[in-house]
């Protein structure tokens, strides 16, 4: 397995190296198969500029088996809304075959990864502690009572 590419693609079609806070956009991943895979994985993470994973997910965390014959070209569309913080970050994929069953998705042989593939930007209008915002809404505030307590 050999990754050909790695996008962000917005709603428009474009790929883009800006992401901004609540918009949609898919993480588009090119692989072509070198030789027959009869469990491959393909994933991605993203980590800030000091190296800290922010989230990641592959096809076998989301339930996916698939195979591939040798010379096919394998395109992965992953969808997300961006909750991250205004800042640096990267975009790194992988490319793996998975040597056991389906329940046990972190026994592969990792067979191509594109360190830091995309380096791109994120933009958060919004005002939060952190390095992504989970829309926490407070809901309530209550006063206890003196004799409650």
């Amino acid at each position: 397995l050999n990754i050909k590419s790695v996008k962000f693609i917005d709603r428009d079609g474009r790929s883009v190296q800006v992401i901004c806070e609540d918009e949609d956009y898919t993480i588009e991943i090119s692989t072509e198969a070198t030789k027959f895979v009869k469990n491959c994985s393909i994933g991605y993470n993203i980590k800030t500029s000091a190296g800290t994973a922010v989230c990641g997910t592959s096809s076998a965390v989301q339930g996916h088996d698939m195979a591939f014959e040798a010379g096919q070209e394998i395109v992965s569309h992953f969808t997300f809304r961006s909750p991250l913080a205004s800042g640096h970050y990267f975009l790194s994929a992988g490319a793996a075959e998975l040597l056991t069953p389906q329940e046990e998705i972190h026994n592969y042989v990792m067979h191509d990864f594109v360190h830091d593939a995309i380096p791109f930007v994120a933009e958060s209008k919004s005002r939060f502690d952190g390095i992504v915002n989970l829309n926490s809404e407070l809901v309530s505030v209550s006063i206890v009572p003196t004799e409650d307590r």
